[in-house]
């Protein structure tokens, strides 16, 4: 067991609820959404996409 296992876990936790917090996601008008295929290799991976971010208004992102 990995004692920094659970400090890498909360750390990937806090930085991608802070990506949600700040930004909405979505397909950009030229592309289509991304397929559920994967690339098989050492691990399976999706396929690449595009996705758009755009940033929250300040009232937005304050609860």
């Amino acid at each position: 067991m990995c004692l920094g296992k659970a400090l890498a876990e909360m750390e990937l936790f806090i930085f991608l609820t802070t990506l949600i917090q700040r930004y909405s996601f979505s397909v950009p008008q030229s592309a289509s959404l991304p397929t559920l295929q994967d690339r098989f290799g050492l691990s399976c991976s999706p396929l690449p996409y595009k996705i758009c971010l755009t940033q929250r208004r300040c009232e937005e992102t304050q609860l």
